[in-house]
């Protein structure tokens, strides 16, 4: 074992790299989806015939892409371009929304 003296913020640091942001979550395997297992796919799938009693096939890909169709405007027609996204997070809010803000913090005085 090795004994380090740190700083403050690199301790932070170094400990801050072994977190996840809000909202994800770290994805564990074990068994037979770990890295490291012996047990390949078709030993796998040929355990679940068996136990199963039905074969299980491989789901059919094919290499045709489906098209969309342009988005067009309701008013005139026209072809719509995607210029970006403005998340929930992002939008400014409505302007009576301060107001009603300032309403709540007074009542809770």
């Amino acid at each position: 074992m090795r004994t380090m003296t740190l700083s403050a913020m690199e301790f932070i640091r170094r400990f801050l790299q072994h977190t996840l942001p809000s909202g994800l979550m770290k994805v564990r395997y074990y068994g037979f989806m770990h890295a490291c297992s012996g047990v390949s796919a078709d030993k796998v799938r040929a355990a679940v015939e068996l136990m199963q009693g039905f074969d299980v096939s491989d789901p059919v890909v094919t290499d045709a892409i489906e098209t969309c169709t342009a988005l067009t405007c309701p008013k005139c027609g026209g072809k719509l371009l995607y210029r970006y996204s403005v998340l929930p997070h992002q939008m400014n809010p409505p302007p009576h929304a301060k107001q009603i803000i300032k309403e709540q913090s007074r009542q809770n005085e």
